[in-house]
């Protein structure tokens, strides 16, 4: 239902870090319990050849401008060594739903600005000693023109 790529750094102790791209594949692992769940796959072939797959858990909330609260977890990549650096996904898959198309990604632009809020995202590091976390807390606002 989508793909793109991704940018990994592997980094060792004692050694320059290594970057890893990465092919990303995201397939629907349907809806249950009023969550939907999609599963994000890439593989890396440093250090050596694995797939490391990611959940993804979508859920309906009634506060927030979308609606919406989603949630993911990235394992650890190559035993902790393994960051996440950037990744882009496309989803191109659509359906028809009472003769009008549908996609599993949709937004409209009601007031000419797209608004997503990272309410919380928390990346733990847990290669080394000590235990590094970063928050990424924030806002992405651009502007959008409606159709018609």
């Amino acid at each position: 239902m989508g793909s793109g790529n991704g940018r990994i750094q592997i980094s060792f102790p004692e050694q320059r870090p290594i970057p890893v791209k990465a092919p990303i594949t995201v397939f629907n692992g349907g809806t249950k319990g009023g969550k939907t769940t999609l599963y994000i796959h890439t593989f890396i072939t440093v250090p050596v050849p694995s797939a490391v797959v990611t959940t993804v858990t979508i859920k309906n909330i009634k506060k927030g401008r979308y609606g919406l609260r989603t949630v993911s977890k990235v394992p650890k990549i190559a035993n902790g060594a393994g960051s996440v650096l950037e990744f882009d996904i496309r989803f191109g898959r659509s359906y028809a739903y009472k003769g009008k198309k549908r996609s599993y990604i949709s937004a409209r632009c009601t007031d000419g600005r797209f608004f997503a809020k990272v309410i919380n995202s928390t990346f733990v590091s847990e290669a080394f000693p000590p235990r590094n976390t970063t928050n990424l807390k924030g806002t992405v606002l651009r502007s959008c023109k409606s159709k018609g």
